[in-house]
């Protein structure tokens, strides 16, 4: 496996969307679901590749946005539109880092949703909204202090 980049070619892609829809599979690293997003970090068994897998639990509809090194330090989020410009937004965050223990988010001066660290090391979250214009804030839990992930 390069480390460097990977083999587009040579990921699974349909694999890595099969085991998100059956949650209980090995190859689950993390995840996470609520009633309109799901969010599952799979294992490439052919690249050692993460796939981030996200779904709209209620059209069934499947997104591959990217595809992580899992030996990298990761803090990201990132979010989906099944339709430009209309809702829900998926929206998706996933850390993984020494001293990492946990991930926030809400909309503005919302409830904060909290995820803790999976036994894999990686936290997860995930939230629709059906406001595309809404932005999502998301912290992640870093050496017991919130630390906001642009």
């Amino acid at each position: 496996m390069d480390s460097a980049a990977p083999d587009w070619d040579a990921i699974d892609f349909p694999a890595a969307r099969a085991t998100a829809a059956d949650p209980s599979t090995a190859d689950l690293v993390a995840g996470d679901r609520t009633a309109g997003c799901a969010l599952s970090l799979v294992a490439d068994r052919a690249t050692g590749w993460l796939v981030v897998v996200i779904a709209h639990p209620v059209t069934g509809e499947t997104f591959v946005p990217q595809v992580v090194n899992r030996h990298d330090h990761t803090r990201m989020r990132g979010s989906v539109d099944a339709a430009y410009g209309r809702g829900p937004r998926l929206h998706y965050a996933l850390a993984c880092a020494p001293g990492i223990r946990g991930l926030r988010a809400r909309v503005p001066g919302g409830t904060w949703r909290v995820r803790l660290v999976a036994p894999s090391g990686w936290a997860a979250i995930c939230l629709a909204l059906e406001d595309v214009t809404l932005p999502l804030e998301v912290a992640v839990l870093e050496d017991d202090a919130w630390v906001e992930l642009d």
